[in-house]
């Protein structure tokens, strides 16, 4: 050790006197405080911040907190215990066998351990291998509590575990508990919450997502709604010859999909419904049948002159929060966003008839996603695979493509054709021309879906809760077959290889 190790220290003075002065003296000592979490868990204190750690009887020498105690050691930094009758060195060596290492001291009320290092990236690869040869769980499960040990903050375990025990949400339910646990973030906690709707438990998982963002509402929206409106926030009221306004919330495929949600409203009674939302997307909610007037979420300055009178308003999230009745027995209308026929008339002469199949193609999303490195294809040689398949004529129907994207589509003669599209009421227009829609998860795989227009989606591992878990169908649209990448590395050669058995 050099002069400048830190040390901390989560025991008794009394503790202290077990070690001499000159073995202290190599330590820059400090006592536990409020800033580093708590003292079991130490949750706001970064990896590998100590080089030693003081720890006394006081605290529960338990596996979830020895984890954490070894997470902001450093490497071949030293955990320092006091001696407990309850356990032996060997138990708790046994835990982490691979991760500790006990050292014999002449001070019999005093065990020593170290920190190993460990591979963290041959560990990822070979869970990724298991994954991509569907080994069984049993094979699977001793690589993800390791990489736990490794990494005690990582999501990926818990993201593998929710998909391994898809059908007993409670495994998965528990190993987000303690993730959060380890954390105290609110990032963590949410990740529970999307795991159950994932499971397709939306009330429950709604209502907990409402213990989260509550009234948070400029983490919902950048116009939320005035304070004046707060009392009029829809709980689950009677809607019968009432007035309620849908609030615009987070991206356009979320709000295209809740729009869903406006016949469940007028099947309720509710004489008027009103749905804000985007502007790119105005004009196509426009054609929704139960959706009476849709309010550009860009003119919101004046809020009460727009709105005009209203009983009740609510975020499209915290709906089905308030609805008893499982979603997928919930009356609905498929489809129910549509194309205005004079629009596509005006673009029919971009699809030319050839014989051919017209399959338009979305490969990537906004890029501030939080999830658009995995959700998005970034490799184009996968695309590339996809346009010399025979016997099709692609449509690029991706609003925004790069330089490389463009060199690409030129290659192929394939032309982008909303590229010029005014909204979204043009680019459904062009949807309607195609036999078959091919997206990653992006807003234009929601228009199409509402649309009722068949589509194959290539989704990431780890992906929206909308999507569900593991099955190839949805909740929420029915023309919608996902193809899911069977790792979290973003490998699409399997998804591509399903679709094209398809095609």
């Amino acid at each position: 050790m050099t002069e400048q190790n830190i040390a901390l220290k989560l025991c008794s003075d009394l503790m202290m006197t077990n070690f001499n002065q000159e073995f202290l003296e190599k330590l820059q000592l400090r006592s536990w405080n409020r800033e580093l979490g708590t003292k079991d868990k130490l949750q706001h204190t970064k990896d590998s911040t100590f080089s030693a750690m003081f720890v006394d009887a006081d605290l529960a020498y338990s596996k979830e907190n020895l984890l954490c105690w070894i997470r902001v050691l450093k490497n071949d930094g030293l955990l320092l215990m006091e001696r407990i009758v309850e356990k032996t060195p060997k138990m708790l060596t046994a835990l982490f066998p691979e991760l500790l290492t006990f050292h014999e001291n002449s001070n019999p009320g005093i065990w020593i351990f170290s920190k190993n290092t460990l591979n963290v990236a041959e560990l990822e690869s070979q869970i990724i291998q298991a994954l991509n040869e569907k080994s069984p769980t049993i094979h699977l499960l001793p690589l993800l509590e390791k990489m736990e040990y490794v990494n005690p903050r990582s999501v990926l375990p818990h993201f593998i575990r929710a998909k391994l025990f898809h059908n007993i949400p409670s495994v998965s339910y528990e190993s987000w508990q303690r993730l959060f646990d380890r954390t105290l973030t609110p990032v963590m906690n949410i990740y529970s919450t999307l795991n159950t709707l994932a499971n397709g438990n939306y009330q429950i998982g709604f209502q907990q997502r409402e213990k989260i963002l509550g009234n948070a509402h400029l983490r919902r929206t950048p116009t939320p709604p005035l304070e004046q409106f707060y009392d009029k926030r829809w709980k689950g009221e009677h809607l019968a010859g009432k007035t309620i306004v849908v609030w615009t919330e987070f991206g356009l495929g979320d709000e295209i999909m809740f729009a869903q949600l406006a016949y469940y409203f007028k099947s309720q009674g509710a004489k008027t419904v009103k749905w804000i939302v985007q502007s790119p997307i105005v004009s196509l909610l426009s054609t929704h049948p139960d959706i009476d007037q849709v309010i550009d979420s860009s003119k919101l300055s004046q809020q009460a002159e727009i709105l005009g009178e209203f009983d009740y308003w609510v975020y499209p999230h915290e709906i089905l929060a308030y609805v008893s009745t499982p979603f997928q027995y919930l009356p609905k209308r498929h489809p129910y966003l549509f194309a205005k026929s004079s629009t596509q008339r005006k673009t029919a002469n971009l699809f030319p008839d050839t014989g051919n199949l017209k399959v338009g193609i979305a490969w990537r999303g906004d890029p501030i996603n939080e999830n658009d490195a995995y959700r998005s294809i970034h490799n184009l040689d996968y695309i590339e695979t996809l346009f010399q398949m025979p016997g099709i004529d692609w449509y690029c129907v991706q609003k925004a493509c790069n330089e490389q994207e463009i060199q690409l589509l030129e290659k192929y003669n394939i032309p982008q054709v909303t590229k010029n599209a005014k909204d979204f009421a043009q680019t459904a227009a062009m949807l309607m021309h195609l036999d078959c829609l091919v997206s990653t998860c992006t807003s234009v795989i929601h228009a199409a879906g509402a649309m009722g227009i068949p589509s194959l989606l290539m989704l990431s591992y780890v992906g929206d809760w909308r999507w569900g878990l593991v099955n190839p169908t949805n909740l929420w649209y029915p023309t919608v077959q996902v193809f899911r990448c069977p790792t979290p590395l973003p490998i699409w050669d399997s998804v591509q290889r399903s679709e094209a058995n398809i095609n």
